[in-house]
């Protein structure tokens, strides 16, 4: 994918998918599931969606500081986005447009989401009763 290219419906559509993907691949993990960890070096799947949920909300303030900055009317759109200038909430020397900052948005959430998928196929990983280690969630 070319995240470099993605529109602002892209990035709402790519958002939303997402996010179903993450409820059906994930959703029905116990806690137990969500907390294993191949090893000690490498993140449980809810380690990886707490670093989501957190990175993204920081991202998303961000995002709407930069707009309010904006003076609008009507219903954001495609230009406002690219002409607003938000400041990485991680590191105040980077900044860039709204949409490059949505798009990264989804470029982390699909790195982090095949993060936490390997996590479910990793040799050990604790699976349901009665469930093969051959049926680990595949979307």
């Amino acid at each position: 994918m070319n995240y470099s290219a993605l529109s602002l419906a892209d990035v709402g559509t790519a958002l939303g998918d997402i996010a179903r993907e993450a409820q059906a691949t994930f959703g029905g993990l116990d806690g137990r599931q969500l907390n294993w960890r191949p090893d000690g070096a490498r993140w449980s799947v809810a380690q990886c969606f707490e670093h989501l949920l957190t990175t993204n909300r920081l991202m998303f303030e961000a995002a709407d500081d930069a707009l309010r900055a904006v003076a609008r009317v009507r219903a954001l759109d495609e230009r406002d986005a690219a002409r607003a200038v938000m400041t990485s909430p991680f590191s105040r020397v980077v900044t860039s447009s709204v949409i490059d900052g949505w798009r990264l948005i989804v470029a982390h959430d699909l790195r982090h989401f095949e993060r936490a998928r390997r996590v479910t196929q990793s040799p050990g990983f604790p699976h349901s009763r009665g469930t093969p280690d051959a049926a680990v969630c595949q979307l």
